[in-house]
């Protein structure tokens, strides 16, 4: 069972140090993989748009792999709809310390520091700390006037990890808080036009504050009948200024287990996901959830089978019983040719982290529920023919009850809510890449999506994305220079609603950027990003920057 959980990247960071390698009796399905550290850096591709339905493919080859450290285009992106970071392969080396700082137009900032120190050959601690942000004037799509944009994060975390004989302890802790300022709503078509009671909640600053810590247990005896992976954590979050109050205060306690048992080739296991949410205010319901994932699972030479369900209960709000499969079958021919056939779902928890990911300018709603996915099937084909290239075609049906979207109640209003609406999907879609010697690396994704609606309000396909796009290509003429350019297209879907609204334009970014060493770990940076001077928004009513540019430099140590 897949799970979706929007955690500020800023928030949490891994203490683990990287070091992969592929084993003499490696398949195509199986792979061998030691980790020792790993960093985890803030978002990456800023630019770039992922919603859902994501499916995961099947990995054909395996691959040294260091997370990338370029950077982060500041632009107030929604985290939900980034990419995730990608990997790079690299000569297996690891230091503890890194250091990134850039800067740019707009008053773009990057800045990110972490240091691992090992304290015993069986004990780590890893210190993190990350800030990202902007500020500059952008144009007010609801007037004429400028908006002086203000968007900043900042957050650091805690972790440590010990090795005991047969199981790893982890014990960790993060804070981080976000600043950023509302559109001026004075300064909009409304003025004069509506109420002054309409506005009486509106605040122009927010600011959410948020921690956790927790811990978790790993056995590592891969000898022992019952293995397990179980990590509790207490998670707060505070929204400063919201529509139904002047602060709403969140407490969460997530407790995830899994364990499993090995018998030969066969695996059965149960994953657990226990979710107890508690509120300040009267309106938002508290409420428990617990899910629940029996599987079998049967990992041969050339198959790769994990059948089971997902089964869903809630307590105190939402629906209180919800069932879904858990399917994963994967057969290889030829060493290098997949058929694969999934079905899947799951709850999304819809808690203030998610609110924040899809839109942090959006209010929240008295009875926004989670969403369940009620069923995402795909059926694809991947293939690497020849080394270095591989193509993946897929296609598939998502359905999705109450799912999560921003309403627009007042016309030509940059005001909206979260709102719940059930929706549904067809899609089909195609990658292809190839790697040249590490010199040249090409990159191609296209995916197209039916989207329908289960209910009367057709505002919660608004923002739906319709086709997707996306090009890009690495060069590197010498070891020490790279240079890339990506193109990303996304139309939206267009459904006849029943208010005006601001014209949803389809987002179209011209990115490039170049990087070169200049001593061994040390590194200089230098990206353009919205190079076509495009006019979209990521969230309802606020428009990105245009061009803009960024320079700095990274070092391991």
């Amino acid at each position: 069972m897949k799970k979706i959980y929007i955690l500020c990247a800023t928030l949490l960071a891994s203490v683990l140090t990287t070091s992969a390698q592929t084993n003499p009796n490696d398949t195509i399905l199986n792979r061998t993989v030691v980790v020792e550290k790993e960093f985890n850096p803030i978002i990456q591709g800023a630019s770039k748009v992922n919603v859902l339905p994501k499916v995961e493919e099947p990995t054909i080859t395996a691959k040294n792999v260091e997370y990338a450290q370029e950077a982060i285009p500041a632009n107030a992106v929604p985290v939900a709809l980034v990419k995730p970071l990608l990997a790079k392969e690299f000569e297996a080396n690891s230091l503890p310390g890194y250091l990134r700082l850039g800067y740019g137009n707009y008053g773009n900032l990057d800045a990110r520091a972490h240091y691992t120190f090992k304290l015993s050959s069986k004990d780590l601690l890893g210190i993190d700390f990350s800030a990202l942000g902007m500020n500059g004037k952008l144009d007010n799509p609801f007037s004429n006037d400028k908006w002086k944009s203000r968007y900043y994060k900042a957050g650091g975390a805690l972790d440590y990890k010990h090795q005991f004989e047969r199981l790893d302890l982890r014990l960790f802790m993060g804070m981080g808080v976000h600043n950023f300022n509302y559109i001026d709503v004075n300064n909009t078509k409304n003025q004069g036009k509506l109420g002054d009671d309409d506005f009486n909640f509106y605040r122009p600053r927010q600011r959410f504050t948020k921690a956790n810590f927790g811990l978790a247990l790993k056995s590592t005896d891969e000898t022992a009948r019952i293995l397990y992976d179980v990590t509790a954590q207490f998670m707060l979050y505070n929204r400063k200024d919201d529509i139904l109050d002047s602060e709403l205060k969140e407490y969460l306690m997530n407790t995830q287990a899994k364990l499993w048992t090995l018998l030969g080739s066969n695996r059965i296991g149960l994953d657990l996901n226990m979710h107890n949410r508690i509120l300040n205010s009267e309106l938002i319901k508290n409420y428990t959830t617990l899910d629940i994932n029996p599987y079998y699972g049967l990992e041969l030479d050339n198959l790769k089978m994990r059948l089971g369900a997902n089964i869903d209960l809630g307590f105190g709000y939402g629906e209180s019983f919800l069932v879904s499969p858990d399917v994963d079958i994967q057969y290889v021919f030829s060493d290098s040719y997949v058929l694969y056939a999934k079905a899947g779902g799951g709850r999304i928890n819809t808690d203030f982290r998610r609110f924040e990911a899809l839109s942090p300018y959006t209010f929240t709603g008295q009875k926004n529920r989670d969403t369940y996915e009620q069923l995402n099937a795909s059926l694809g084909f991947k293939a690497s023919p020849i080394p270095g290239l591989w193509f993946n075609i897929y296609g598939g049906f998502q359905k999705l009850k109450d799912d999560l979207y921003q309403d627009i109640p007042q016309v030509n209003s940059p005001i909206s809510y979260f709102a719940n609406e059930d929706t549904k999907n067809v899609y089909i879609a195609a990658q292809a890449s190839y790697n040249y010697k590490n010199i040249v690396e090409l990159g191609l994704s296209a995916v197209n999506r039916k989207w329908k609606t289960d209910g009367y309000n057709n505002n919660a396909l608004l923002y739906k994305p319709k086709t997707e796009l996306e090009a890009n290509i690495e060069v590197k003429p010498i070891q020490a220079l790279s240079l890339a350019v990506n193109y990303r297209f996304v139309s939206r879907q267009e459904p006849k609603v029943w208010i005006e609204k601001q014209p949803v334009s389809d987002i179209s970014n011209l990115s490039i950027k170049a990087s070169y060493s200049v001593i061994k770990n040390l590194s200089v940076y230098a990206m353009v990003d919205n190079l076509l001077n495009k006019k979209y928004q990521y969230y309802y009513g606020y428009p990105v920057q245009g061009i803009n540019f960024m320079a700095g430099f990274s070092f391991k140590f």
